[in-house]
């Protein structure tokens, strides 16, 4: 029986928070249900469903994430498997449909932790799907490993965890992270031959992930810091800080923050006619609707960090054509979309392969090293994270309003505009 380990981490996280800001597709399996009646599942004669719940950001500061990212994606898929008839899992020796249960954490870490408790307890899901945020996925993956309950990840880089991966035994980090992306940045500033770096990062979580990635990557391979700047999420002006990195004669300009600091920061180096030979936003860039927000013009040049764009192959090619048809007024994510879709491709194949709605079974299955057959090609997991091999590429760059792969490597969908193009 699992425990209710919760209280303590509420404490814990909520502090933190203050401080941070397919293979078989499930149906019609031949496979016989156990003949000895002892190993059948205890609910074997009463079950009729599989229950997922998920606490998301149906409104708040996070909401564009469960509006146009991740959102679209599980309910999409929960549709889909119902309208096959469900999932057939061997130990039960029938398909089970999926009742999806979804609660509003209103972007605010204690009521996301707390709604996962009610989830877990109350109503008594058989799996989570993810809440978003780096340190939102964070603390729901400690009390989700604490309990038993197998997660995946999806917005949010979670390269904390990945860190100390022992600690989280049923948590798996899906989607690029810190670890994969800054390694092969430095790969694209090592090319170019440049070795000095301003840096702009926020004091929460997700800027201090990056902001330690790239000591930890840049100072080895002798790319040097000329300046790093810790900003707050309630800064108004960054014109000072765009002075600053003028001045400081580094090549590179590199901001690892949201939206919300990003816009005014380009705004500003516009303003100024600051053209740095590089320049790399973490988040949010390489989303369609920066592209919409700003133009082709605007945008050329600018270099975020994702995953995949749809001229990469004939499966990235079909993802982006099925969905724009799916989600005719959806904006792409070139970081996050293509490899939702594996999520769910993996996902699937798990609950088949394992039989089971036994997480630990599950989470056994993801450590094993186990390769998927997803759309791309094979995906697996090392130290509770997709490989970094199975990622197309890292670093983006909208150009003339197409965004190319950049990063060196044989993703690579065109060669980077360096020195960034004069507006």
């Amino acid at each position: 029986m699992r425990k209710r380990l919760l209280a303590i981490s509420i404490a814990l996280i909520m502090v933190i928070g203050l401080l941070a800001a397919c293979g078989d597709n499930g149906g019609g399996s031949s496979t016989s249900p156990p003949a000895n009646t002892a190993d059948r599942p205890a609910d074997y004669d009463t079950r009729t469903e599989i229950v997922i719940g998920a606490a998301r950001p149906h409104s708040g500061r996070f909401q564009s994430f469960e509006d146009t990212g991740f959102g679209q994606f599980y309910q999409n898929w929960v549709a889909d498997v119902n309208a096959r008839g469900g999932l057939y899992i061997e130990e039960y020796g029938r398909q089970l449909p999926i009742r999806l249960i979804r609660y509003d954490d209103t972007s605010d870490m204690g009521t996301m932790l707390m709604l996962t408790d009610r989830l877990m307890f109350e109503d008594k899901v058989d799996f989570l799907f993810p809440t978003c945020s780096s340190a939102m996925l964070t603390a729901q993956a400690e009390i989700a490993s604490q309990n038993g309950f197998f997660l995946f990840s999806a917005e949010g880089g979670a390269s904390t965890i990945v860190d100390n991966y022992q600690d989280f035994p049923f948590f798996f980090v899906t989607n690029a992270h810190s670890a994969h992306q800054v390694p092969a940045f430095r790969n694209l500033i090592q090319e170019q031959g440049f070795d000095k770096v301003f840096m702009v990062h926020l004091n929460d979580q997700h800027g201090m992930e990056y902001a330690n990635a790239a000591e930890r990557v840049f100072t080895p391979a002798n790319i040097n810091f000329v300046n790093k700047v810790m900003i707050p999420p309630d800064i108004a002006d960054m014109t000072p800080i765009v002075m600053d990195a003028m001045a400081s004669g580094a090549e590179v300009f590199f901001m690892a923050a949201y939206e919300a600091q990003i816009m005014p920061t380009l705004e500003a180096m516009a303003a100024l006619n600051y053209e740095p030979q590089i320049m790399l936003f973490t988040t949010q860039i390489t989303q369609e609707r920066f592209l919409r927000a700003v133009g082709p013009e605007f945008s050329h040049g600018v270099m975020g960090f994702g995953t995949w764009v749809p001229h990469s192959n004939a499966a990235t090619q079909k993802f982006a054509d099925e969905f724009r048809a799916a989600f005719p007024e959806a904006p792409f994510d070139y970081w996050t979309h293509l490899y939702y879709q594996v999520i769910f491709e993996i996902f699937e194949q798990a609950l088949v392969m394992s039989g089971s709605l036994d997480n630990k079974k599950l989470a056994d299955l993801f450590a094993s090293g186990q390769r998927f057959n997803t759309s791309i090609g094979d995906v697996w997991y090392v130290n509770n994270s997709m490989a970094g091999d199975a990622y197309l590429g890292h670093v983006i760059q909208w150009q003339n309003g197409v965004p190319q792969l950049v990063d060196p490597g044989p993703g690579r969908t065109a060669q980077p505009i360096i020195p960034f193009p004069p507006r």
